[in-house]
């Protein structure tokens, strides 16, 4: 059946029997799990013996339920942890090993043997063609890995692939179960005699080199009815974005032969976003991506800006001019060319010249000095546009050339995939903070209200409306009158 992440399991089960020994029984079925084993009231020798024997940690009885539901969530925190590395450390190897390779197929197939890392039994990577007289919706085979994968699937053009058109569509992973998988078999004869059994479900991973689909990605668990926690599900978007670096530059590199040295760059800029999102301050880690594109391109006029959809509003985490940095820049977002970047939801390629005809044709409203050339692209997450990334030039600079736009774009794919990370990180850190400062006040709340009621009401409205509480803008605090039929202000 589908495995379980924790056991709880008590030392003495019944007469001849072993809460140790069926741990190591249960974890020889599901060896991804962990347990905690209940031992009696000082028996620290037994609870020494569940520990060497891999139990996450034993808990003496009698115990406080908040005490085990602390250590619960602990696991479970530690085990998001843990696979969060695990899953770091592959999507690193991959990138590494997919930039070492020369040909499109060999980074084709260091994708789905590292995909086979992250616990899935099969993968299969599509590629969709670029001949205009093949690409009406058809997807190629290039490479697949695992046990039971699709004969002669390298190299077989597909019409379709079991219902997998409607991840076109999409910019996040499409999961997909086993009724899906049937009802698209019955009502289609176009995948006839390429048989694909599933148990549980699929992750289909869209490939994306900005407003362009390359490929899909199709990872599932065979035979097994296992399922991804929602935290793999967010990671899977994370490895999808990097695969279709990887790919995407495999399909360069093997068009172009792209120089070594912008590889290597790319390679860096990867690692950085990968290792630091989760840990380093957005704007550390903005500066060093410029950096980084600093070695390949002119970066004296770059930007990163977010957006505050509430009060529509864009935000500036790293702005250089000419060379020099700039803080605390907002402008509303329905200005400046970076509006219209939002707008239609694609990247925008301006050649030197270009500029002032184009604000002039659409109207808009350009702030400080007129560019010359202006190249920008969205920070995407899934659906949903969260920022822009931009480069101006200005009269005598070098003009932009396309190789400088795919680069901006790869490196779009990677950003926004980490600003979504970053942000992910902050809150959860805030919301941890506040939620001790809360359970810190709730002891003095209740010394308060047996010895000062005003003083607790003034402590209930400070908490609710401070940064350190919850927040809020305004609080209003109403109370009933004795005999509850009035509110009182």
């Amino acid at each position: 059946g589908k495995p379980y992440e924790i056991f709880l399991i008590d030392l003495i089960l019944g007469p001849g029997k072993n809460g140790i020994e069926a741990m190591k029984m249960l974890r020889r079925a599901s060896p991804d799990s962990d347990a905690i084993i209940f031992t009696g009231f000082g028996d620290m020798e037994s609870g020494l013996m569940a520990y060497r024997a891999g139990a996450f940690r034993y808990l003496s009885k009698p115990f406080d339920n908040q005490e085990m539901l602390y250590l619960v969530e602990a696991l479970k925190e530690w085990r998001k942890t843990q696979r969060e590395h695990s899953w770091q450390k592959i999507f690193g190897s991959m990138m590494e090993a997919a930039l070492k390779q020369k040909k499109f197929h060999a980074v084709a197939k260091v994708v789905v043997n590292h995909s086979l890392k992250l616990g899935f039994e099969r993968a299969h990577l599509f590629w969709v063609p670029t001949r205009e007289d093949v690409n009406t919706g058809n997807l190629f085979g290039e490479a697949c890995a695992g046990k039971d994968r699709t004969p002669n699937f390298g190299g077989s053009l597909f019409p379709d692939w079991y219902g997998l058109g409607r991840v076109r569509k999409s910019r996040n992973v499409v999961f997909i179960n086993k009724d899906e998988i049937n009802e698209h078999r019955q009502g289609s004869k176009r995948s006839e005699g390429r048989s694909f059994s599933l148990q549980g479900e699929a992750a289909a991973l869209p490939l994306w080199r900005g407003e362009i689909l390359i490929g899909i990605l199709l990872l599932d668990y065979g035979r097994s009815d296992k399922i991804l926690s929602e935290h793999g599900r967010s990671m899977l978007n994370l490895f999808a974005r990097q695969v279709s670096v990887a790919m995407d530059h495999a399909s360069i590199y093997a068009s172009e032969k792209w120089a070594l040295k912008e590889a290597e760059i790319i390679r860096n800029i990867v690692h950085d976003v990968t290792t630091r999102a989760a840990v380093a301050s957005l704007p550390k880690l903005l500066e060093e991506v410029r950096n980084q594109i600093g070695q390949l391109m002119d970066v004296s006029n770059f930007a990163v800006a977010l957006l505050d959809k509430e009060i529509d509003e864009l935000t500036f985490y790293l702005l250089y001019e000419q060379g020099k940095p700039k803080e605390g820049i907002r402008r509303p977002a329905s200005q400046g060319l970076e509006s219209f970047l939002l707008k239609q939801q694609g990247g925008l390629f301006l050649k030197n010249g270009d500029v002032e005809k184009f604000v002039e044709k659409k109207h808009i409203r350009v702030y400080g000095r007129m560019p010359a050339g202006w190249l920008g692209v969205p920070l995407r997450v899934g659906d949903a546009t969260i920022g822009v990334l931009t480069l101006q030039r200005f009269a005598g600079d070098k003009d932009f050339s396309e190789r400088d736009r795919q680069l901006l774009v790869s490196v779009a794919d990677q950003l926004a995939a980490a600003i979504h990370i970053s942000h992910l990180a902050e809150v959860e850190r805030e919301d941890a903070r506040r939620m001790q400062n809360l359970q810190r006040a709730s002891v003095d709340m209740l010394w308060l209200a047996r010895e000062n009621e005003r003083h607790l009401w003034d402590v209930v409205l400070t908490l609710t409306t401070a940064n350190f509480g919850l927040g809020f803008n305004r609080s209003l605090l109403l109370t009933t009158n004795d005999n509850q039929r009035f509110l009182c202000g």
